[in-house]
């Protein structure tokens, strides 16, 4: 499907949706589909699942912003007190674990999340500390071929986090949206850049 039509037929569905989205599940194909600033206007995303990405640095979600750097600056956007942690389950790769690390040392500000690794060798554990933030960055094994990620309080409820860890290895929830159409699905009536949803059209007889 052509990259005009997803934008166009895109426009439809949106604003439908986009509030109340938790999660994605993207390929870097899937991403450039969008702007970079999807991960910014979407307020109780909490979960994203891509074998195709690695948080990047900079972090950056203006236009022309890579995938890694786009979801870099979502994962280090405050959620705010009380909230559960982002997750973000992706594949591994060496240099983006050493811009987390400079990332994390280099923090003033307090972000929490677990990252979920899909890897079959090169991890290292360690543990790191930040004392400006009282956080902690550590990253461990959590079965045979995932390793965990973990960025958290120094002081932190061991039982609330062992169980946000565990809960980051689901597959798919219950409720989700899977879109896919093509080009002949969307008809001649396309909406222009700058319009809203349109009303429903009646079934003809």
């Amino acid at each position: 499907m052509s990259s005009q039509v997803w934008r166009r037929g895109s426009l439809k569905i949106w604003p439908f949706i986009n509030d109340n989205i938790c999660g994605f599940d993207l390929s870097s194909s899937d991403f450039f589909r969008f702007s970079p600033t999807i991960l910014r206007h979407c307020a109780k995303l909490r979960l994203i699942k891509s074998h195709a990405l690695f948080p990047q640095f900079a972090a950056n979600d203006s236009v022309g912003a890579s995938f890694g750097q786009t979801s870099a600056n979502w994962l280090h956007t405050p959620r705010g007190d009380g909230l559960p942690p982002k997750v973000l389950k992706c594949g591994f790769y060496s240099t983006g674990m050493e811009g987390l690390k400079r990332e994390f040392l280099n923090s003033v500000d307090r972000v929490n999340y677990i990252i979920g690794l899909f890897v079959r060798a090169g991890v290292v554990p360690f543990k790191l500390k930040n004392n400006l933030t009282g956080e902690r960055l550590v990253c461990r094994r959590f079965n045979k071929y995932k390793w965990l990620l973990v960025r958290c309080p120094i002081e932190r409820d061991e039982d609330k986090w062992e169980n946000e860890a565990f809960k980051w290895n689901w597959c798919r929830p219950w409720n989700s949206i899977h879109i896919n159409f093509n080009d002949g699905n969307i008809g001649d009536g396309m909406l222009d850049a700058n319009d809203g949803p349109s009303e429903p059209k009646k079934a003809k007889n």
